[in-house]
């Protein structure tokens, strides 16, 4: 076959001719695809189904079945949208009526399944029925039948109410991960006030030279208009340095992007830059150049950040107070290393790092470093810590590298 493996195959007609009984709806519940087994089994041609809304094709004036059926599976597909889970229904009757007009009574095992696009937005549901109507009307096993439908509803209950719990505390890890971001930043405001001073300060200076300058003679507008330039240009950096730190505080939930590693990593330095100035720390970047990576920026700056400002405070009592990132390829992937020359982690420490609410910091939280590893892994990378030589801790993480087709999905 040209074009690589796979290139010829027709996935529509592959999908089409499935044994199983499918259909794909978009978040809207309409048609988008059903498969030949379906098909039959409702006994409806593709074209009655495409482009319509499910809920539409239940015709609500036939039995009461029909009505009971549209209603949970409204209710069903609704909360495959809110929770973003697959939801099981318990098995509905649904009769069908024959080419001769008679209707027949049929028994369906429902199943809805959320499908995600890259950048993780659900953008079809897929509807998957069976057809389970010699099992339930078999009469002799009537009762193990009615014994194992309350089990189902009894699992179904219990998976929707485990569904309802997984959704909250996907709402609770976003709000500490927010929560990581806002003490991170009320770290770096702290040395905020110290870094602002600095062209405040030299702003002031040079708007009291200018007044001292005459600037209104001729012969001193040159120098006047100098100092006017110098006044800009400070002014310029303590708006910049706000400016960057309120876009990182109030980023919200990004996407995955192809972006430039050395550019990322560079601007998460910058808006360090407060916590390295009043902390004395020199930095060391050696990055490779022109690699590319799928990332949500304001996240894995938040784990830079992070590991950044923690480096930092394991320097207080050091000396030489230095960190170095770095960068390599190894096995297809990027690794990032943060290493400090701080006093290291004690082994008692060590061991619970990543555990939450483990912190050396007296105000720290203790959230910082497991969300940080989490955020890593939901980007098929990993987190750990390692003795730095001579002395200090490096925090290690990796990250897939991007390949020319991730670049143009991008």
């Amino acid at each position: 076959m040209s074009g690589g493996p796979g290139s010829d195959i027709d996935y529509r007609i592959l999908f089409e001719k499935s044994p199983a009984q499918f259909l794909v709806l978009d978040r809207q519940f309409n048609v988008l695809a059903a498969t030949d087994s379906y098909c039959r089994a409702a006994r409806v041609g593709r074209d009655v189904l495409t482009g319509r809304n499910i809920l539409d094709l239940i015709p609500l004036d036939g039995p009461p079945s029909h009505r009971e059926a549209a209603i949970a599976l409204r209710e069903s597909l609704e909360r495959v949208v809110r929770l973003e889970k697959s939801d099981a229904m318990p098995i509905q009757r649904f009769d069908i009526q024959t080419s001769d007009g008679e209707i027949e009574e049929r028994y369906w095992s429902t199943m809805n399944s959320p499908v995600f696009d890259e950048a993780g937005r659900l953008c079809w549901i897929i509807y998957r029925v069976r057809d389970v109507t010699n099992t339930t009307l078999d009469p002799k096993s009537e009762a193990a039948r009615r014994e194992r439908e309350e089990e189902l509803v009894s699992i179904i209950a219990r998976l929707r109410g485990a569904n309802e719990e997984l959704a909250r505390l996907d709402e609770l890890r976003a709000g500490l991960t927010q929560m990581a971001r806002l003490n991170t930043v009320a770290i770096m405001a702290s040395a905020l006030a110290h870094d602002m001073a600095q062209p405040v300060a030299a702003a002031r200076n040079f708007l009291a030279a200018l007044r001292r300058s005459n600037w209104f003679q001729s012969d001193k507008r040159e120098q006047a208009g100098d100092l006017l330039g110098k006044i800009e240009a400070q002014i310029e950096r303590a708006s910049s340095i706000i400016r960057n730190l309120r876009q990182y505080m109030t980023a919200g939930e990004g996407q995955k992007q192809v972006d430039d590693l050395a550019d990322l990593v560079h601007e998460a330095v910058k808006l360090s830059d407060p916590v390295l100035k009043v902390n004395n720390v020199e930095i060391d970047i050696a990055i490779e150049q022109n690699v590319e990576v799928v990332v949500d920026r304001v996240q894995i700056q938040q784990v830079l950040i992070n590991l950044i400002t923690n480096a930092a405070d394991a320097m207080r009592d050091s000396a030489n107070r230095r960190i170095f990132i770095r960068s390599q390829i190894a096995d297809g992937a990027l690794r990032v290393d943060v290493a400090d020359t701080g006093t290291g982690l004690a082994p008692d420490v060590a061991q619970r790092l990543f555990e939450p609410f483990t912190t050396t910091k007296s105000s720290g939280m203790g959230l910082g470093l497991p969300i940080c590893r989490q955020i890593v892994k939901e980007h098929g990378g990993n987190m750990w810590a390692s003795a730095n030589v001579p002395v200090g801790t490096v925090f290690s993480f990796t990250l897939p590298r991007n390949s020319g087709e991730d670049s143009e999905a991008a």
